[in-house]
């Protein structure tokens, strides 16, 4: 699979529209905190794609910071770019990104991280760690486990949809009440 990053510049946050710019600090596992981004032009939005375009069940990892939350992107389509976070592209596999997504939550996946770490002010892993991590071969893994892992993961994206909406219908009554 192939692993990026997302671009390392800061380009201008926009008031009007414009597209969220996802960091590290945005992510939190089964979703993707909206509230914590900036907002970017049409134009920086296209350039930062053609380095590092989201798609469908690509996976985000955050890789400064607090290094190794990871998230299976379950958007459709996904309106967002994304700044020094780790990008492994699904090559539109849904099963193999659904492994992939339990096996870098697993301790096996984390430990991994946890040992690959640099930075003492601020620790990040690199992408050349992230690029070395073995992945045991599928063929080693069970159908049944493959069939237990999408379900649970198609269940993880039903509940973040459901988050979603619950968030937009609070924040719609905050702004009624106040």
């Amino acid at each position: 699979m192939e692993v990026k990053d997302g671009t390392h510049s800061s380009p201008a946050n926009v008031s009007n529209g414009g597209h969220p710019l996802v960091t590290s600090k945005a992510i939190k596992g089964v979703s993707v905190d909206f509230s914590q981004t900036k907002n970017i032009s049409e134009v920086d939005f296209t350039e930062i794609n053609k380095r590092s375009l989201v798609e469908y069940h690509d996976i985000l990892i955050s890789m400064i910071g607090t290094v190794g939350i990871v998230h299976l992107v379950t958007e459709k389509p996904v309106n967002y770019a994304i700044k020094n976070v780790g990008l492994i592209k699904s090559s539109n596999n849904e099963m193999l990104a659904t492994f992939l997504y339990f096996y870098l939550l697993s301790n096996h996946g984390q430990t991994y991280i946890k040992e690959n770490l640099s930075g003492s002010t601020q620790q990040f892993i690199s992408l050349t760690n992230l690029r070395k991590m073995q992945i045991p071969l599928l063929s080693e893994i069970s159908s049944e486990l493959l069939k237990q892992l999408n379900y649970m993961a198609q269940q993880i994206e039903e509940n973040s949809k459901e988050n979603n909406i619950l968030t937009s219908i609070k924040n719609s009554l905050l702004e009624k009440f106040f």
